[in-house]
């Protein structure tokens, strides 16, 4: 059985929370599942503005990227768009891929981590989609689904920053 000083002390949490909820305010801002963008990859010939090889960094106002999204950054290795056609272009949002996607259905970004090290210190087969919002936040909280490849490994190697994979990053 509750003692007064219990009650009293869960109905203050319980005002208290109520008094606070008005307060807290959020919004979605953004989500993408992929479905709507029609077939794409970071190696597509229309995104080599100068040369032969598609350009690292892909901005919407100049190639051809995913509605919505800002910039893309890519840097293929061993894909078809540099001569690999056994590879993947590093970034991929395809109807094909729907074994990759959540669920097993609709489309996914897929992205391709090259194991390449040339002892130069890059991060080769980077593959990044930006997206820009005008305004500013003070907070941000992010969900994303993310699954990986069974033959998907992580090397801990402190001479080799090339085998280090970022997942997520905010500016």
């Amino acid at each position: 059985m509750w003692s007064l000083k219990n009650r009293l002390a869960s109905g203050l949490l319980a005002t208290g929370a109520l008094l606070v909820s008005p307060m807290v305010h959020s919004e979605v801002i953004f989500e993408e599942n992929f479905d709507s963008q029609r077939d794409w990859n970071s190696g597509l010939a229309e995104n080599a503005l100068v040369r032969d090889t598609p350009d690292t960094v892909q901005r919407a106002s100049t190639h051809n990227i995913p509605s919505g999204w800002y910039s893309i950054r890519q840097d293929a290795h061993w894909a078809p768009s540099v001569g690999d056609p056994r590879g993947h272009e590093t970034i991929e949002i395809l109807a094909a891929n729907t074994d990759k996607s959540r669920g097993g259905t609709g489309k996914s970004m897929v992205s391709w981590r090259e194991s390449y090290n040339n002892g130069s210190n890059r991060w080769t087969s980077e593959s990044i989609m930006y997206k820009y919002f005008p305004e500013g936040y003070d907070q941000i909280y992010v969900e994303f689904w993310i699954r990986f490849s069974p033959n998907w490994s992580r090397l801990w190697v402190d001479t080799a920053p090339s085998s280090y994979s970022k997942l997520f990053r905010i500016g």
